[in-house]
């Protein structure tokens, strides 16, 4: 019977509230990657982020072990995400809305 080896702790997806997500190493704190303008699914198992190409939205579906594009799509207009669906498969777009601290906006 073979001993298993331990590995230590698997790196972590973070986000900082803000639309900047990062994969973490626990052991020694530092990012593998960081993007911006990105959510997490409620699971970890995507990472979707979106950014505006002049009059058009680039979406993209990343892997979250490597921050590599999956597949993408553009849409027309200049929009944000606000929400995605537990799983990824769904992504709700929006125009961005105005800079203030107020939540209800």
């Amino acid at each position: 019977m073979e001993k298993a080896t331990n590995q230590g702790p698997a790196p972590v997806l973070v986000s900082d509230g803000a639309g900047r997500i990062s994969l973490l190493d626990i052991n020694t704190g530092e990012a593998s990657y960081t993007v911006t303008d990105a959510v997490k699914t409620a699971d970890s198992s995507k990472v979707v982020r979106a950014g505006a190409e002049g009059e058009t939205t680039e979406v993209q579906v990343l892997n979250p072990t490597s921050g590599e594009v999956v597949t993408s799509t553009k849409v027309d207009g200049v929009l944000k995400i606000r929400a995605v669906s537990p799983f990824g498969g769904v992504v709700a777009l929006m125009e961005p809305g105005p800079v203030t601290a107020d939540l209800y906006v």
